[in-house]
């Protein structure tokens, strides 16, 4: 992941079985493993760790569009952020 063409995307690193994140880069997500379990899913899921804040994931949402009345086509109200810090 040293190729700078990357640099724009969130990393969303898988690390399994360990206690810490042990990649020394930035990183956005961190799937820390892949046999988790959930209340009302039968079987293994994989569970993830968000490196940010609260805003910082709704800005990674695609917004839902909403429907100009007059024209009945949709509309997107854009949740755009030029960046924002991810810890190392």
């Amino acid at each position: 992941m040293s190729d700078s063409r990357f640099d724009d995307y969130p990393y969303w690193i898988a690390h399994y079985y360990v206690d810490k994140m042990e990649y020394p880069g930035k990183w956005l997500f961190w799937q820390h493993t892949d046999a988790g379990k959930l209340p009302g899913i039968k079987g293994y899921v994989d569970l993830n760790i968000f490196n940010g804040s609260y805003y910082n994931l709704m800005q990674l949402l695609i917004p839902k569009p909403k429907i100009d009345k007059k024209s009945d086509t949709p509309i997107y109200d854009s949740l755009y952020i030029d960046s924002f810090s991810v810890q190392d």
